[in-house]
């Protein structure tokens, strides 16, 4: 599965180019809905994106980010090993381009709080076994924590940068204290 290149475009700088701009509209996307829930606003965003494509773009970020790390091409992303990426992560490697699934995977998960037609999307009937893979990978390495706002509380999703693993218990401990 490949992402379709406008014509004129044809460097890996300009297809750099390009996944840098879908990263930053993702972006924006999320930071729509970031804070106080504007149901208007979720629903008009629920029914104008297309969650396949989006799916399809995460599967594709994390497959070019999976091949990368592990230094291996045409990998079928539904065979991936986690344990040989997370074997293979530095405390850096979800600051690489990896970071526009991380916010696929929020902004999908943000609109299904708040809507039942995105939660349903997000069902794993509705996703072929790569991008299941893919969003898996991409769960395991979220977080989420609640947040009181006057009464009401806020969902605030984030990844888990690899250099948490190697924290020590007692780190951990302190930091939760």
């Amino acid at each position: 599965m490949h992402d379709i290149i406008p014509l004129g475009f044809e460097t890996e700088e300009d297809i750099d180019s390009i996944g840098e701009f879908k990263q930053k509209i993702v972006s924006m996307l999320t930071s729509l809905i970031e804070g106080e829930v504007d149901i208007e606003i979720v629903n008009l965003m629920v029914n104008a994106l297309d969650f396949e494509t989006m799916k399809n773009r995460m599967l594709n970020v994390f497959k070019r980010f999976a091949e990368n790390i592990l230094e291996k091409e045409n990998l079928v992303v539904r065979e991936i090993p986690f344990g040989r990426i997370f074997d293979k992560l530095l405390k850096e490697s979800f600051d690489s381009p990896v970071a526009e699934a991380f916010e696929i995977y929020i902004l999908l998960h943000s609109l299904a709080d708040s809507n039942e037609t995105a939660e349903k999307m997000l069902s794993q009937e509705f996703f072929n076994l790569d991008q299941w893979k893919a969003m898996d990978f991409i769960r395991l390495n979220t977080g989420r924590i609640e947040i009181n706002v006057e009464g009401q509380l806020l969902r605030v999703y984030f990844p888990i940068k690899p250099v948490c693993r190697y924290m020590s218990p007692g780190v951990k401990a302190q930091l939760m204290n």
